[in-house]
Order: C-alpha cells, then structure tokens, then sequence
C-alpha cells in the first residue's frame, strides 16, 4: 500500500491494488515523502527542513488487548479484508498485523496452498488453436474461469506462439485477465498475505512458505512467493 501527494493538499496514501484512499494526513508543508521498508511508517520532509516519521494506521486505532482476540474477533476481522471499502479493509488489517500469532496461523488455515490442474490448462492451451469453433470456445471458457490462475500459462504459450491468430487468442484472454477487477476472494487473500509479511515473525514467515508450495503458476503462489522475498530482502 502507498500513496502520493499534492504540495497544497493533505497527504492522501492510497492502496495500490485499489486506488482508494485508506487513509489522509494533514497538509504539512511536506517537500518529500519516503516510507519505512516496512512500510507501517512516513517520513516527511517538510519545507524548513525539518524531517517527521508518522505511523501509519487508522485515526483514533489502538491495537488490539490480547482479550479481544478470539475466533470471532478473528472472523469478522478476515470478512473485513474482503471489503470493497478500502479503508475498513485497513482497520482490519492493522487489527490483524497487531494481533501477533494468532492472527498469522488464522490467515495460514484459511489460505491453503493452491493447486492447479496442471495437465487440463495445458489441454485448454492447445485446444485454443483447434480447427473446431466449439472446441475453441470451451477451452477459452475454462481459461477465463481459472482467473489470474491462467495467467502465468498464458503468458508463456503467448511468448511461444508463432501463429498469428493464436497470439492474437492469447493476447485477447491475457487483456481480459489483467483488466478485469481484483475479484474480492483475491483482494482478500492479497491483503492477508500483507498482513503475514508485515508482522515478519516466525509464524508467519513459516505460513507464508507454507502457502507458497502451491503450483508455481496459481496467482496465490506467485502473491505468496513475492511476499517471501521482499521479507528477505528486507532481512539483509
């Protein structure tokens, strides 16, 4: 998540998978902005050269008491994720991100590694180029189902594509993939994944391994497998 500025307006910080505003500072003569690696933080570089660091979370939020942590608190917090209204979303996940291990074994049981059937994509693949219209339109229907799961086959069927027309079925499906909205199971499971990378503690370091040993191509996998490396990259 981050967001940008305007030198004569609040600072707003934005979700980058939605472009909602999650969350607005007041305007502070800021003449640069950076955020911590984390990314719970702001620097702020004001006019007069002076330099701010703000936390970033919801106005009047305070983390959660250990007592408030039960499986129900648990379950509206991961329903909260889900949400099409972004900054409700990130009161819960700051809810979630502060509520420790709990929190991250929660996320692990409710994001099971993804399997891919990966003998039928591979099928719907090089049915696209059959000489039969129906045969055709089934695969395509089946691809499109599969969402951002298709994605990375695609990709590399496209990138080997000689046939023009293939390519050019190729491309149309990756185009609809990508400019589609983040269904809200995956808006979900994105922001969980955010939740696991920012504690960075031993729990859920060891879910997010464990919901990256899905299929190398499922959109989870992927999500999961770049949420592990940025917390290496993080760790140097």
């Amino acid at each position: 998540m981050f967001g940008g500025r305007n030198a004569a307006a609040p600072v707003r910080i934005l979700e980058t998978v939605t472009g909602q505003e999650i969350l607005q500072l007041p305007h502070v003569d800021a003449s640069a902005l950076t955020f911590s690696p984390d990314g719970t933080r702001l620097a702020i570089g004001k006019v007069n050269g002076s330099l701010t660091m703000v936390e970033l979370q919801p106005k009047d939020w305070k983390a959660p008491a250990a007592n408030q942590i039960t499986k129900p608190w648990l379950e509206k917090s991961w329903q909260d994720l889900a949400a099409g209204e972004s900054a409700l979303a990130f009161r819960a996940f700051c809810d979630l991100a502060a509520a420790g291990e709990p929190a991250a074994t929660f996320i692990r049981d409710r994001l099971p590694a993804a399997m891919l059937d990966q003998k039928q994509i591979v099928k719907d693949l090089q049915d696209l180029d059959s000489d039969h219209f129906r045969t055709r339109a089934a695969a395509s229907k089946r691809l499109r189902r599969l969402g951002l799961d298709a994605e990375a086959a695609l990709q590399r069927a496209l990138d080997l594509a000689k046939d023009q027309e293939a390519h050019r079925r190729l491309q149309l499906l990756l185009q609809e993939l990508r400019s589609a909205p983040l269904p809200a199971i995956h808006l979900q499971a994105s922001r969980a994944l955010l939740v696991l990378e920012r504690q960075g503690n031993e729990t859920s370091r060891a879910a997010l391994q464990q919901i990256a040993s899905g299929s190398a191509d499922a959109w989870l996998t992927r999500e999961a497998t770049k949420s592990r490396e940025r917390l290496k990259r993080m760790s140097r």
